[in-house]
């Protein structure tokens, strides 16, 4: 195309007059909606002479051309197929006879001002234009900018100049000069148009102005806007919007056009570049979108590049039509003009991060984070977790003291995760039993992180504080303000619950401290009440509502996790929905409680089904007192005064804890309305734990109980919540009616929560939240042979050691021996993987060790090493505290019988010089666990043992004889034969399996496959299939939030 100085023209061809280029006007119309009048009136108003007006019918209705008869008589009608916006215009279709200088194409939802032809057509004359564009403000707001031309980015997305909902100060009046006009009215010259082969038939509304324009570049014509020529949109709202770009939704069509242009526009080198950067795009794009439910953005993602490959010989034909005027024109300027960044992102999300909405969402969200965070629940926040930090210094620099269940990980932190997944751990001398689903995750994490494994132990234990206050947090954020935040969080950190638990060892308190705030948030959430909801009245602060699905998935999700680190966390959920239906019905309001219940059976289904391994052990029989603890809760031994002030464990002033218990007594009287509802469920959730303490230590249950510490965590969360809401009162009910009365209160407040926070802001100068300095560990395994005078680790043939003690300082799970009193059984000093309780029924050692201790200390036997060394127990320890005297506080002395059965067993011999706090017997009669019986002396002989895996023992001999090996179960060991040694199985004197191997003969013992893996990757696949249901339902629209 050869360009011709229109103003030139214009001027030698006016004869002294001046000449007005003739405008062909194009209004294209789809199905328009009621403003088409409004929108032919805007036509008809234009104080430009030389225009001829061609009405597009794609819908072939007669109502559309009597309807543009009677405003534009003159006018022509068109009627063509059924098709969106510009796509079936070429120059074909249009009347290229008449001498129009200019083709101007507008929309049918575009009100044009009267002088918008005339000085867009100006504007083309002056820069000597192809394009121009004009301005498009709002229909209800003309202040507001709807288009004012676009941009392209690196993979031909089309972006927008503007922000939605920006108000026109003349911002973009400045720069003309633009990639692409807007879409709703452009002025094209005809020629141009001609050149270009118009627009492009598969591309319509969405992009077909901007392939217009990107083409007119490559001719070397010029893009501009006019800014003082206005249209006005006709679109007033959302959901008409949407309706009417239905057939024209970027979503889906924009990554197929965004290929199209490409291949049509881009040089052949480029193009192969970007496809490649396309293809990753679209890996990485599908990913996304499944995990965020966005599954149209995902399919348009796929179709896009089947969808061009059929269409590949129409791009043929435009790119070649296109390129071969560009080099007979020889334009060489670079093309892209501002190109936009996060060009990469927006092609994979779908979403333009530049938009000044979503950045003011997130601003918004940073802003009320960040004032919230520095407002009264804030700095409570805040300070708490400084309190925290400083409280904590001496366990994160030096690590947790081994006491109870906060035992070292392994030395191999990879065997907490092949323990989880193949099934099989050495407690108890073998079982299959994986223990608790979380310790794998600790595993991997001491395995990954760069830190020592007892800075990972300290951390994953004190997380359980930070985890439990934002929890909290959340649960209390849509009730008030951030006193009524500070005064729920100061609360809840103060409660001597979980201190009781980390001083004691125990996990499943603390995990239940953790997690339980934000399960009872959901539940909350789930019923729908006011604050948490829209039934009652107007939700609270940052409530949001979702669907019904979307609760379920969550709720599910979340009680899924908790199990996953404590199955006893159901229990103090239980007492927590108990609480909250009962204390619904006694506010007087049965709203949301179906809900609650429809959504709490769904999430229990959803979890169940999670942890269907658990079910179906539930199902075949097993008890679930398995999976408790075993506990020295004797009847009577905590009061109702401990109760009432949480005084189970030894922290902590119990005459300052009764203080919990005045905010939420006052709230009762000091509150009404929506938050007297919640106070009152607050209480039911206080009775609740108090009451679950109370009826376990009256012995009204005389089967296994857990801790008392998990059973009143549901009272700690609802002092909590009765004191946000009671302190939220005090800005509201109380502020309206009784001034003196709110100083009052919020004194009484106030010096309560100082009362509360005394011991802990105390107990934090020791640095250790009262654990001891000392443990068991620096010692005992030296005295077990496992480690040398330096405390490294050396290679022994050292046996089991069985533990002996009150079930609280065991460290190691294990079952009851006597009343009181328990038993674990260990290979060497306990680790981590040791904590999960496990059915006694299913270890066989166990079941024989129990016989002969009771023997033992009946006095029907003298050689109690004997009996025992069957299962290679090497030691037997007498424990009587947590830590060595006089480091440890939670002495419970053995009855003496323990010492004196054991002083007169003939094979075993004590361990002089020890600490008063534990016994060590050593066997003399000790077997080791791989051996070979030989034939003559009929003597077990110790083999060359190697591990090979962690189910997976390479042995070789060093004698002629039987090998048999003590790993339970013994039968599920396999052994096979790698040089030298039988591969028949033969049953030893006693009906174990042996296998004949001579000496110097090598074999291999594996644990039998098992279902255990394939389970677990089931698990694996459930979870991650609700995590995506989790996400899918959490990324519909919003029904509110505020």
């Amino acid at each position: 195309m050869e360009e011709t100085n229109l103003v030139e023209e214009s001027v030698s061809t006016a004869s002294g007059d001046v000449f007005v280029p003739k405008v062909q006007l194009i209004l294209v119309t789809h199905n328009p909606g009621d403003w088409l009048e409004e929108v032919l009136l805007g036509i008809a108003a234009q104080d430009y002479t030389s225009l001829d007006v061609t009405v597009i019918d794609t819908k072939r209705r007669e109502s559309i051309e009597e309807q543009v008869k009677s405003i534009l008589p003159e006018s022509s009608i068109l009627h063509l197929k059924s098709s969106p916006g510009f796509s079936a215009l070429t120059p074909k279709n249009l009347d290229t006879a008449k001498n129009h200088l200019f083709y101007f194409f507008v929309t049918d939802d575009l009100v044009l001002d009267a002088t918008a032809v005339r000085r867009v057509v100006e504007s083309a004359l002056e820069v000597n234009a192809g394009v121009a564009g004009l301005k498009v403000v709002g229909g209800e707001n003309t202040e507001l900018l709807q288009d004012v031309g676009s941009t392209i980015d690196r993979y031909g997305t089309t972006v927008s100049r503007h922000q939605p909902n920006e108000i026109d100060q003349g911002q973009y009046d400045g720069k003309r000069e633009v990639f692409a006009g807007s879409s709703s009215a452009f002025l094209v010259r005809k020629d141009l148009f001609e050149t270009v082969g118009g627009f492009d038939p598969l591309l319509g509304l969405v992009d077909g102005h901007t392939d217009l324009c990107w083409r007119a570049r490559l001719v070397g014509a010029n893009v501009v806007l006019s800014p003082n020529a206005v249209g006005r949109s006709m679109i007033t709202s959302e959901s008409q919007g949407r309706k009417r770009r239905r057939r024209v939704d970027p979503t889906r069509f924009g990554p197929r056009h965004r290929i199209r242009m490409i291949w049509s526009n881009q040089k052949i080198s480029r193009a192969i570049m970007l496809s490649f950067e396309l293809l990753i795009i679209t890996l990485l794009g599908t990913i996304y979108g499944l995990v965020r439910g966005r599954f149209r953005h995902t399919l348009s993602l796929l179709s896009a590049w089947a969808w061009n490959l059929r269409h590949s010989r129409s791009i043929r034909t435009r790119r070649s039509f296109i390129f071969s005027k560009e080099r007979s024109l020889d334009h060489s300027r670079d093309i892209l003009i501002d190109a936009p960044s996060h060009a990469f992102r927006r092609a994979a999300t779908g979403r333009d991060p530049n938009q000044r909405e979503t950045e003011s969402n997130l601003l918004i969200k940073f802003q009320n984070f960040w004032m919230a965070l520095f407002g009264p629940g804030g700095l409570a926040l805040i300070f708490g977790i400084a309190v925290l930090g400083f409280g904590s210094r001496h366990l994160l620099t030096r690590g947790l003291p081994a006491i109870g269940r906060f035992q070292p990980i392994p030395e191999n932190p990879l065997d907490l995760f092949h323990s989880w997944w193949e099934g099989w751990r050495p407690t108890a001398g073998g079982i299959l039993d994986s223990g608790v689903d979380a310790l794998a995750l600790l595993g991997g994490l001491g395995w990954l992180l760069p830190v020592n494994s007892e800075t990972v132990m300290a951390i994953a234990v004190l997380s359980a504080f930070p985890l439990g206050a934002f929890g909290i947090w959340q649960l209390v954020q849509p009730i008030g303000g951030g006193r009524s935040r500070a005064a729920a969080v100061a609360i809840y950190l103060a409660v001597p619950t979980p201190y009781h638990a980390l001083g004691e060892g125990r996990f499943g308190p603390l995990v239940a401290y953790a997690s339980l705030p934000w399960i009872i948030h959901r539940l909350s959430i789930a019923q729908g009440v006011v604050p948490y909801g829209e039934k009652g009245g107007t939700p609270g602060p940052r409530a949001v509502i979702r669907s019904f699905w979307a609760d379920i998935t969550v709720l599910g999700l979340l009680l899924s996790l908790a199990i996953f680190f404590e199955p006893l966390v159901v229990i103090p959920t239980v007492i927590a929905f108990v609480a909250l239906l009962v204390g619904s019905a006694l506010a007087g309001s049965f709203a949301g409680v179906l809900r609650l219940v429809l959504i709490t059976i769904g999430a229990t289904a959803v979890s169940a089904i999670v942890h269907f391994n658990i079910f179906i052990d539930l199902i075949n029989g097993r008890s679930w007192e398995s999976w408790m603890p075993k506990d020295n809760w004797t009847q009577g031994l905590i009061s109702p005064e401990s109760i009432f002030s949480f005084d189970t464990g030894s922290f902590g002033i119990p005459s300052l804890a009764w203080a919990f218990l005045i905010i939420p007594a006052v709230s009762l009287i000091a509150t009404n309305g929506w938050r007297l509802a919640i106070v009152i469920r607050s209480w039911f959730l206080i009775v609740g734990g108090f009451a679950a303490v109370y009826f376990v230590d009256q012995g009204w249950f005389t089967r296994q109980t857990p801790a008392a510490e998990l059973l009143i965590v549901p009272a700690a969360v609802g002092v909590a919540l009765a004191s946000a809401a009671g302190v939220s009162s005090l800005g509201q009910d109380l502020a309206a009616n009784a001034k003196r009365l709110k100083y009052i209160v919020a004194g009484l407040f106030a010096g309560v929560l100082v009362l509360a926070i005394i011991p802990v802001v105390f107990a934090s100068l020791e640095g250790r939240w009262g654990l001891p300095e000392k443990d068991f560990s620096d010692t005992v395994p030296y005295l077990l042979g496992e480690e040398d005078v330096n405390g490294l680790s050396i290679e022994s043939t050292a046996g089991r050691v069985l533990w002996i003690g009150a079930p609280n300082l065991l460290p190691a799970a294990g079952t009851e021996l006597e009343d009181s009193v328990g038993l674990a059984l260990t290979d060497g000093y306990p680790h981590l993987g040791d904590q999960s309780p496990y059915d006694s029924s299913q270890s066989e050692a166990i079941e024989e060790l129990h016989t002969a201790l009771l023997k033992a200390l009946n006095g029907d036997i003298s050689r109690l090493g004997e009996k025992i060394g069957v299962w290679s127990v090497s030691h037997i320890v007498l424990i009587e505290n947590s830590a060595p005297v006089p480091y440890g506080d939670n002495e419970t002395p053995l009855p003496e019988k323990y010492f004196s059965a054991f002083i007169r067993q003939l094979d075993l011999e004590r361990v002089e010089g020890l600490n008063r706090s534990l016994e060590i017997f050593s066997n003399t009669a000790v077997e080791p666990i791989h051996a070979v019986v030989r034939d003559i002396t009929g003597r077990s002989v110790p083999l060359e043992v190697k591990k090979t895996g962690y189910t997976s023992i390479e042995v070789q001999s060093i004698v002629d004889g039987s090998y048999r090996w003590r790993l339970s179960p013994v039968d599920e060991w396999e052994f096979s034969s790698i040089t030298g040694a039988s591969s028949e199985v033969q049953l030893g004197p006693k009906g174990e399996p042996t296998v004949r191997m001579a000496s110097g003969s090598i074999g291999q013992l594996s644990l039998t496959e098992n279902d255990n893996s394939s389970d677990r990757m089931f698990q694996m696949l459930i979870l991650l299939a609700l995590l995506l249901l989790t996400s899918w339902s959490h990324s519909e629209r919003k029904k509110h939030q505020l």
